[in-house]
């Protein structure tokens, strides 16, 4: 109820061809409602935009109709609130509802401001889905607001009565318990004068109600109070609700839904124009199947998807004959055209209700009617059945190519009527197949570039559907701006050519262009060049947070294979890679290498489910974000050195080994420098060492076996922590995270990753000299450690603090605590290295 006011406008401009009398009454609530206030003295549960006061709807369900009342109050805390919600837009259908305004009024202290005022109420037409080629007929009350601050209330209350005829009286309902802004007070009341009592399904809740009885009359309730807001994250599937909700309906089961459905479909009179499609279907095929096929292809072509869903036609549809007057029908129109013609032509075909929505998901819901959105058509063929869309458009092929996919769907008029799973066959091999071929030239040359891409099964239908209507002139501009965004100065030497091959339901499209500088850079960064799989890069998921609480989506079904091939005449200095990554909802795999001049980068990505949930995600998303990271592949120009794209990073590695001489070298003269023993004075000479006195502690024991285990533990933690760094310093992770215009490019990486890989390295250089220190009982070993302790620690807050800088895409919180309370043992352990008398009387080689 509470939208932006984008189309105010334009309702007001319909307004005016409206009859004058108000479709609308004004006055006091049905008598039996229970009023609700809202609490204007509750604090304020949020610091910006717009909160719920109160939220209180309520049903009357009695033997011969339906009433239903709101009344919401909501206090707008900020200027942009107060531009968006100013306004009220409350809709109804006058074919089957009455409206009855209670009040609109803004409480601002203990001021009322009332709203309800002719002057500022304007009746439009909605037609919301105008867009999407659906006419509802549904109006709009639109009440315009006047003096609105910050901090004000807006209360309103109204309701509508009766229900749409083609529900046949059933009542079916869903509410949330919890929204994306706070709420004070929600409650929610239904008021139960049947026989029977309704379905109650609780979502993501434990919500109960308050339930009483008298007489005939059953009254459920639920009510909360100061309910926070719930942050949704990015990225959830459609069929995923992430809002607790109640859901309640009087069907028992899927099969009295199917009843109701069924219905709506009787069998149709055949009009004269239909007939003669029929019968010429009839003389050009004996095959089943082939008459389904032109069936289907004459309804999705011929007959325009346009809807007009006035009162019971929102579900009942218009008669084949209308529709062919028409020469236009919504789903369920195009449904019973198409069972029409079919059975006309002795094929068993039943009406089908799906969800677009929901999917196979609808199950998660009690048997209701208002779950579905879409009709299509069950065909029986040789005892097998099969899913078409007569609503969808440019489906070519056999069945298979135009086989529907919802997931399930509600049979009508079948042996068993209820909800039923949907098995769609899939193709083998890729749905797109992309063959990108470069000439290269030395610098300076023009670099010639092709694309060849085919298109199978569903992605031939979507491409089909993109391609027609758009000139070639278009097409060859627009393709030549995608592959811009890499190539800056590509030039399109032809329009794009198009062969479709309709019966194989296979589209190829050949581009064609020029690229003057594919080499880019300069002479003191050095020259490259890039590849790229685009539209995988498009396809492949954007990265998001791993600490998941709800499913995350993937776009399903894609399989991609995407094949770069370079031709360089002077060849190739490219070492061959290969690379797999499996989840359980997804794979990928790359592999480069060069065979007679030409390297090839080959790309593959397929999803295999719509989603992945919570517990899966975070390996999932960590797996794509490695896969995203070898898309981008960098070559130099002839002559040039080879940037990194995979295997060795040799600048890195000389860093490393320099890094690790100069280490190796300094511990080398710390541990031959000349240190005193611990809580002692130096020796005259460096060839005394000072004994223990009789009785005193001595040897590697007591305290120290502690400092001994840590002490050898200390290398191979440094170690494995060393080790599983290294994949950021291989070529293709380097190139990606360093090279300004990947993916992933950030200028903090390269120095980041530098201090990690240069303090690992003398970090675990000086790691093992303590134990080799240690276990000699070397003097310097109390000295060396009392200073190795606490800088490891400074290096580790250090690191932690500089990721900081970088883009991760799930970065751990720094533990303060915890961090500090190491620096503080780590402190006792060197007052312990410089008191203890163990420590002088061990240490004297």
């Amino acid at each position: 109820m509470l939208r932006i006011g984008f189309w105010i406008l334009v309702l007001l401009a319909a307004a005016r061809t409206l009859p004058a009398q108000a479709p609308y009454e004004i006055g006091p609530p049905p008598s039996w409602v229970k009023l609700h206030h809202p609490d204007l003295t509750a604090p304020s549960l949020a610091t910006e935009g717009w909160e719920y006061v109160l939220s209180d709807h309520q049903s009357f369900v009695g033997p011969s109709g339906i009433e239903r009342y709101w009344r919401v109050a909501y206090r707008v805390l900020d200027e942009g609130a107060v531009q968006d919600n100013s306004q009220l837009e409350i809709d109804f259908d006058t074919t089957y509802q009455d409206l009855v305004l209670h009040s609109a009024r803004v409480l601002r202290g203990g001021r009322v401001i009332d709203q309800l005022k002719p002057a500022r109420m304007h009746v439009a037409q909605r037609e919301t889905q105008l867009e999407y080629r659906i006419f509802d007929g549904t109006l709009s009350v639109v009440v315009l607001l006047e003096d609105v601050l910050p901090g004000d209330v807006i209360d309103y209350s109204f309701t509508r009565r009766g229900n749409n005829p083609v529900f046949r009286g059933h009542f079916m309902t869903r509410f949330r318990v919890q929204e994306g802004v706070p709420m004070h007070q929600r409650h929610v009341r239904l008021l139960w004068q049947r026989p029977r009592p309704p379905h109650i399904r609780p979502h993501l809740t434990e919500l109960q109600p308050f339930v009483a009885a008298a007489g005939t009359t059953r009254e459920y309730e639920w009510s909360r109070r100061n309910v926070p807001a719930l942050d949704v994250e990015s990225n959830v599937p459609d069929w995923y609700d992430p809002f607790p909700a109640v859901q309640i309906s009087d069907f028992d089961s899927w099969g009295d839904v199917a009843a109701w459905g069924d219905s709506l479909f009787p069998d149709a009179e055949m009009p004269a124009e239909l007939g003669k499609v029929v019968a010429r279907l009839r003389e050009s095929s004996e095959s089943p199947e082939q008459r389904t096929l032109q069936a289907l292809r004459f309804v999705q072509d011929e007959i325009r998807y346009m809807g007009v869903e006035i009162g019971v036609n929102s579900h009942t549809p218009y008669s084949p004959a209308v529709v062919m007057r028409r020469r236009y029908g919504d789903c369920k129109d195009k449904t019973l055209v198409l069972i029409t013609m079919l059975r006309a032509l002795g094929i068993t075909a039943r009406p089908a209700l799906v969800s677009t929505t929901f999917g196979a998901h609808v199950s998660d819901f009690h048997p209701t009617a208002t779950v579905f959105d879409h009709a299509i058509v069950q065909v029986e063929l040789n005892d097998r059945p099969y899913w078409i869309d007569p609503s969808a458009l440019y489906e070519r092929g056999d069945l298979s190519d135009v086989a529907a996919s919802y997931g399930a769907a509600l049979v009508l008029g079948g042996p068993t009527d209820s909800l039923v799973p949907m098995f769609t066959p899939t193709r083998p091999g890729p749905l797109t197949d992309i063959v990108v071929s470069f000439d290269l030239g030395s610098v300076g040359d023009t670099t010639a570039m092709r694309v060849d891409t085919r298109y199978q099964g569903s992605t031939a239908n979507a491409m089909r559907s993109t391609l027609r209507g758009k000139s070639s002139k278009e097409l060859q501009q627009k393709y030549a701006d995608y592959y811009a965004r890499l190539y800056p100065s590509i030039r399109s030497e032809q329009a794009p050519v198009i062969e479709d091959d309709e019966t194989g339901n296979v589209l190829r499209v050949s581009e064609s262009y020029t690229i003057p500088d594919f080499w880019t850079g300069d002479s003191a960064e050095g020259l490259i060049g890039r590849f790229e799989p685009l539209e995988l890069s498009a396809a492949m998921p954007e990265p998001t947070g791993t600490d998941r609480r709800m499913p995350l989506a993937l776009n399903y079904p894609s399989h991609i294979r995407y094949t770069i091939n370079a031709r360089l005449k002077e060849g190739w200095s490219i070492e061959d890679e290969t690379e797999r990554i499996k989840t359980p909802a997804a794979r990928f795999s790359y592999a480069s290498q060069v065979r007679d001049r030409v390297l090839t980068l080959s790309y593959e990505y397929e999803t295999t489910a719509d989603h992945v949930m919570p517990a899966a995600a975070t390996s999932h998303i960590k797996d794509m974000a490695r896969a995203g990271d070898m898309l981008l592949y960098r070559v130099a120009p002839p002559g040039g050195p080879t940037p990194a794209n995979g295997g060795f990073n040799w600048p890195i590695l000389f860093t490393a080994a320099f890094a690790c001489v100069i280490a190796c070298f300094m511990a080398v003269r710390v541990s031959r420098a000349r240190f005193a023993v611990a809580g002692a004075a130096a020796s005259a000479s460096a060839d005394l060492a000072p004994s223990p006195a009789r009785g005193e502690p001595a040897g590697l024991g007591g305290w120290l076996v502690l400092v001994g285990f840590g002490v050898t533990v200390s290398p191979i933690r440094v170690l494995v922590q060393l080790i599983q760094t290294l994949p950021s310093y291989n070529a293709a992770t380097w190139g990606a995270l360093t090279t300004p215009g990947a993916p992933r490019y950030d200028a903090a990486w390269a120095p980041v990753l530098m201090f990690e890989l240069v303090g690992n390295i003398a970090l675990l250089v000086f790691s093992v000299l303590l134990v080799w220190l240690f276990y000699g009982r070397k003097r310097q070993f109390p000295t060396v450690f009392s200073w190795v302790v606490p800088l490891s620690w400074v290096f580790i807050m250090a690191d932690s603090l500089l990721t900081r800088l970088v883009p991760l895409p799930d970065p751990e919180p720094i533990n303060w605590g915890g961090d500090f309370m190491r620096f503080a043992v780590a402190l006792v352990w060197v007052v312990y290295m410089q008191r203890s008398r163990r420590v002088r009387n061990t240490f004297v080689n």
